[in-house]
């Protein structure tokens, strides 16, 4: 499956109105899902850091717990793609074969 009609199924867009979208818009869309993701993410994290911190035994670990200990990929950030790749990644995705 083309990797477009994933991402429009992973956020819940029907194939009728993925056809009727540029793009842009579908990376817009798919960016709004990832922010929302990460917001899960961080409640979830948050949670999880409250727990383990409420049961910590400060003589075996000091340092107290951080959100980002329990974020996926550590800090919950990606780097920030450049122009130029994200140029090259829509090539690469939409270039006539």
């Amino acid at each position: 499956m083309p990797e477009y009609l994933q991402s429009g199924a992973i956020i819940g867009i029907q194939p009728g109105e993925l056809w009727q979208m540029t793009p842009a818009e579908l990376g817009y869309m798919v960016e709004g899902w990832k922010k929302q993701q990460e917001i899960h993410d961080r409640r979830t994290a948050q949670i999880c850091c409250a727990l383990y911190e409420i049961n910590r035994n400060k003589k075996k670990k000091p340092t107290p717990y951080k959100i980002t200990d329990f974020m996926p990929g550590g800090s919950g950030k990606q780097p920030e793609q450049t122009a130029e790749q994200q140029a090259a990644f829509l090539q690469s995705k939409f270039r006539k074969n």
